[in-house]
């Protein structure tokens, strides 16, 4: 029967070079990934409360657009339930004239000539 020898470990130097050699690639390209998705994400919600923003804008634009067309109907309707008692009142009060036989500058007949 051969003869057993003892099994032995072999020690091989390990020099510090091997051990600093530690591949960093793998990390580096993690970090920067991670540093993109966070750029990415903070993009996406800047660039949608920006839209939110114009949003909101026109959607007050509008509001006031509407507001304005609603007084301009009330006025209109205003001036048409006004009494023409009061109009004459308040013309006589303050001094004004029916105008008669003016001539006027062009044909709509909206600028008077003043002599």
């Amino acid at each position: 029967m051969p003869s057993r020898e003892p099994l032995t470990s072999v020690a091989l130097p390990v020099s510090r070079q091997t051990v600093s050699q530690f591949n960093t690639y793998p990390l580096i390209n993690a970090f920067l990934l991670a540093v993109c998705a966070a750029l990415i994400f903070y993009y996406v919600l800047s660039a949608n409360g920006l839209t939110a923003a114009n949003y909101r804008i026109s959607s007050l634009r509008e509001d006031i657009i509407r507001a304005t067309d609603r007084q301009t109907e009330l006025s209109t309707q205003a001036a048409r339930l006004e009494d023409a008692d009061a109009i004459r009142d308040f013309a006589a009060a303050h001094q004004m004239v029916l105008s008669k036989d003016t001539p006027y500058l062009f044909e709509k007949g909206n600028v008077a000539l003043v002599r």
